[in-house]
């Protein structure tokens, strides 16, 4: 695995480039715009479609981006885009995911 599903948190990532978790932060906001955990939130979606418009289930995506469970990617779908996942990923969608 890899990007957001590497499962390091801020916290873990800070030292090991020799910064503060606060700095970490701070850096990342002025660099890229958005704060790192909006980010990492919104990586972890993007692998969400791409793992479903490979044919996988909605579920597997979900543990391939880094999702605990189904629970745990049905509440953060919600939280980021106001509806559930299963209305965008149903059997009637065209999925296709895109590389920046």
């Amino acid at each position: 695995r890899s990007g957001a599903a590497d499962g390091l948190s801020v916290a873990e990532i800070a030292p090991e480039i020799g910064l503060s978790e606060s700095r970490l932060m701070h850096l990342f906001k002025q660099s890229v715009g958005v704060p790192i955990r909006k980010f990492r939130s919104w990586e972890r979606m993007r692998l969400v479609a791409t793992h479903v418009a490979a044919g996988e289930s909605l579920t597997m995506a979900g543990l391939a981006a880094g999702f605990a469970d189904s629970s745990h990617l049905s509440h953060g779908f919600r939280a980021m885009f106001g509806l559930p996942a299963r209305r965008v990923f149903n059997a009637q969608s065209r999925v296709r995911a895109r590389d920046s």
